[in-house]
């Protein structure tokens, strides 16, 4: 966790919507690399869940794994980072943990190239992937201070969950951020746990999808930023593409104080009040 700045009124954000496809690793980081260099003006940058290896491409997840600090994908977040001076919510690599466990892991890149926080994904797809057999679950929710403006992070199969958001609503984020490799075939399921997360939390939600095929499964797309209205403000194509929008932070806090909803939970029955 960064100690926290003075409070943003507005946020450019930006969420990468790659279509890998069956190519490399370092095929992938280059197209990354051309997409977000491409970027003007933009505070935070997000990539989708596992955008090195491509999330269905789980043959590839040992081959691909990267040591925090230590790997090809990370390096590119760094340097884009810092030659844009911008964050960026790296969507997910896998990670090698020095016992040589792997898990589906958020790195946060500061404008100085820095790894400032991760998020292991808690909550692993099961239904036929292998991701719960191949990777450990994370046990710890992770929320940082980007620009001043506090941001609770998620992966893919975590949206499900909205024990998942708890600890994010609890300590007031007021962003959270969802990268992901959704199904084409539930791609409505996206749309509208997206939304809900917004809404339940008062909070501005960003998903950033993959789009695309991997193997047999059809991605998604339809990366999506919603305010805590539950409206779209910006929703991208099914096919590669970016989604630009500015968040009114002021406007959220305004909000919040009006209809202060968050303030009348009840720690019985789900997490406390806000804290």
């Amino acid at each position: 966790m960064t100690v926290a700045t003075e409070a943003t009124e507005a946020l450019s954000v930006a969420a990468v919507q790659l279509d890998g496809g069956e190519t490399s690793k370092g095929n992938r980081i280059a197209r990354l690399c051309e997409l977000v260099r491409e970027l003007s003006a933009i505070d935070l940058v997000v990539l989708p869940e596992l955008w090195p290896t491509g999330y269905f491409n789980q043959s590839r997840y040992a081959g691909d794994a990267e040591r925090l600090g230590d790997g090809e994908a990370q390096a590119a977040l760094s340097l884009l980072a810092k030659e844009l001076e911008v964050w960026i919510i790296g969507g997910s690599i896998v990670e090698r943990a020095p016992g040589g466990a792997l898990y589906n892991t958020t790195p946060v890149v500061s404008p100085t190239g820095e790894t400032v926080a991760t998020y292991r994904k808690r909550h692993l797809f099961g239904h036929g992937s292998q991701e719960a057999r191949l990777l450990r679950p994370g046990t710890a929710p992770t929320s940082i201070d980007i620009a001043g403006v506090s941001v609770g992070l998620a992966l893919c199969y975590d949206l499900r969950f909205p024990e998942a958001f708890v600890d994010y609503v609890a300590s007031g984020c007021e962003l959270y951020v969802v990268s992901a490799a959704w199904p084409r075939v539930r791609v409505d399921h996206w749309n509208t746990l997206i939304a809900a997360r917004a809404i339940e939390g008062q909070a501005f939600c960003i998903g950033c999808n993959t789009a695309g095929s991997e193997g047999d499964t059809d991605l998604g797309g339809e990366s999506v930023i919603v305010d805590p209205w539950g409206r779209c403000l910006e929703r991208a194509g099914d096919l590669e593409d970016v989604a630009v929008a500015t968040l009114d932070l002021g406007g959220l806090r305004e909000y919040r104080e009006a209809f202060s909803a968050l303030d009348q939970r009840r720690r019985a029955i789900g997490g406390g009040r806000r804290r």
